[in-house]
């Protein structure tokens, strides 16, 4: 494979011993390591057989810092990377290779969307995925099948592609016709795959547009490794569809890095890619703790193999007989020694064209965090620009880098700001895009922080059915509500209405604008630059004192 390496000019470590055959001193020819004065280790993957490489090693002992060095490499070379990375450790490479970034908790893959097949194919696909995820049995296999395939033919019949809240649906309804062990199954199965039913309202991610340039997808907001597992071989089978689409090519186009590749175990669709992809200049990385859990259609092709430090024995015997392949003339117990004894930082590199060595891996130099990465969590709760800026500029940004990226958010729909003109929360505030406008967010968000600080117990739950902040304080439930004015004044008191029925009593806070003309309506009504500068003694008395069932009365009457 043409142009898909490392420029040889570019060196990723010092070859420290080389594995060699010696004669000894009774005659006899015997493997060891010879020194080799640090000789510069240049690692290209031009006119390999293939470009996969493969890296093993116990927790800590350089895997993370070789792949860095490679990713940086590749791109340079115009290589596209597309990067699974398990517990955002890479994420500071988003900046250096020019990245998107995929949030796996917000940016969503439906394992049932699996290309054109007939629905019993689809049924028998997805349904190994899900075997082979949750370790199934043949018996609970063969009812999955069942509700998958109920579930293809509703869907087909309505001209949709179904997802997994439809599945959780067929199961729920064979549930209510079935009985005896049956039954058991079922219910097994539905508390299983709840674990993928977590009703996320992120964006689906395009496989085209994500190929189309570097990307790295972090899963860690993904919190079992079944979810994980799911996410990463649905995204590969995709990879696997678009690249069937693809024209031939014998130059590197892409690499898919895959960190904790045991998630995906054996018979995974990455076996496939890893056969196929050569010839559509597609290469993969797989980073792993133990070679044994990697694919062995990957593993045994990879053109390159790097194992640092092992020392659980049954994987050291493994590897250290992967890359001596046979023990003739005390091959295999000289790469054994090695590898039990590395240092962390070095690693025994093996190829199907040279005799393994030892190399010393350079450390790679970390980047900055990228700014919407950052922010992410930093803007669960509302923030002052002017802490923004501060938090930023610890990273190294500066103040024109934050505002382009600020508005850049903001243009995008990520990020929310809205600006206090009075009072003293006064200043332009960010926030993570919510559900409704952006000053309805930032305020009740606000709210939420000031009745917190005053001891008062509360959350938001700012739903379309439900009260913005729900309070609690001397035994009373309170539904918060705060209205910006836009809203028709005969809706806020139908909505105020069904919220007394529910809740012990409700507290309206309104738009500095539009305050009067609740007020006007003989609600109580506190404006929000009023509510700011309340002590946490007024606010209580606020709050325990609301006449808002009164003021409906009242309105009654009239």
């Amino acid at each position: 494979m043409k142009n898909f390496g490392i420029k040889k000019k570019d060196d990723v470590g010092t070859i420290y011993r080389r594995l060699t055959l010696s004669r000894i001193y009774s005659g006899e020819q015997s493997w060891k390591w010879k020194r080799t004065f640090y000789k510069k280790f240049k690692l290209s993957l031009d006119n390999r057989i293939n470009s996969h490489v493969v890296i093993v090693g116990e927790s800590g002992s350089g895997k993370s810092n070789l792949a860095r060095l490679l990713i940086k490499e590749l791109h340079e070379k115009g290589v596209r990377i597309l990067l699974f990375d398990p517990h955002n450790e890479y994420v500071d490479l988003a900046e250096t290779i020019s990245a998107d970034l995929y949030d796996a908790a917000n940016s969503w893959i439906n394992i049932m969307d699996i290309g054109e097949m007939n629905k019993e194919e689809k049924s028998s696909e997805v349904t190994k995925m899900l075997k082979k995820t949750f370790r199934l049995g043949d018996v609970q296999s063969y009812i999955l099948y069942r509700c998958i395939w109920y579930t293809y033919h509703i869907a087909e019949s309505n001209g949709s592609i179904p997802n997994i809240k439809n599945l959780m649906y067929s199961i729920r309804a064979f549930i209510r016709k079935s009985s005896g062990q049956e039954l058991r199954t079922l219910e097994s199965l539905e508390r299983r795959l709840a674990l993928l039913d977590n009703g996320k309202n992120g964006r689906e991610v395009g496989i085209s547009k994500a190929m189309e340039k570097n990307a790295i997808f972090l899963l860690s907001g993904l919190h079992t490794n079944e979810s994980q597992s799911l996410y990463l071989e649905g995204m590969l089978k995709r990879i696997y569809s678009r690249m069937l689409l693809m024209e031939k090519s014998d130059s590197g186009r892409i690499c898919i890095v895959v960190d904790e590749a045991e998630k995906l175990g054996e018979e995974s669709i990455i076996g496939k890619i890893a056969s196929e992809g050569r010839k559509y200049g597609i290469g993969i990385m797989a980073i792993a703790q133990r070679a044994k859990s990697i694919d062995k259609d990957l593993r045994n092709n990879a053109a390159v193999f790097v194992s640092f430090c092992q020392r659980e024995p049954e994987e050291l015997n493994y590897v250290a007989n992967f890359i001596a392949g046979g023990n003739e003339s005390r091959r295999f117990i000289e790469v054994k020694k090695a590898l039990r004894c590395l240092r962390c930082g070095f690693g025994i590199f093996s190829s199907f064209e040279e005799e393994p060595c030892i190399i010393r891996f350079r450390i790679a130099k970390k980047g900055r965090r990228t700014i919407p990465y950052i922010l992410e969590g930093a803007l669960l709760s509302p923030l002052l620009e002017m802490h923004i800026c501060n938090l930023l500029s610890k990273e190294g940004y500066s103040d024109s880098e934050i505002k382009s990226a600020l508005s850049r958010m903001v243009e995008e729909r990520s990020v929310v700001s809205h600006e206090i003109e009075s009072g003293r929360l006064s200043g332009r505030w960010y926030l993570r895009s919510g559900l409704n406008s952006p000053e309805h967010d930032v305020c009740v968000a606000l709210v939420s922080n000031v009745l917190k600080e005053c001891g008062i117990r509360n959350y938001v739950y700012n739903k379309a059915y439900g009260p913005d902040i729900i309070a609690f304080y001397n035994g009373k439930r309170i539904a918060v509500e705060y209205e910006t004015g836009k809203k028709n004044i005969e809706k806020s008191i139908a909505m105020l209405r069904s919220r007394m029925k529910e809740y012990d009593d409700v507290l309206l806070i309104a738009n500095n604008k539009a305050v009067d003309e609740y007020v006007g309506k003989g609600l109580a009504a506190v404006s929000i630059s009023t509510f700011f500068e309340k002590n946490a003694g007024e606010i209580i008395t606020l709050l325990m004192s609301s006449s808002m069932e009164s003021g409906l009365s009242s309105l009654d009457h009239q």
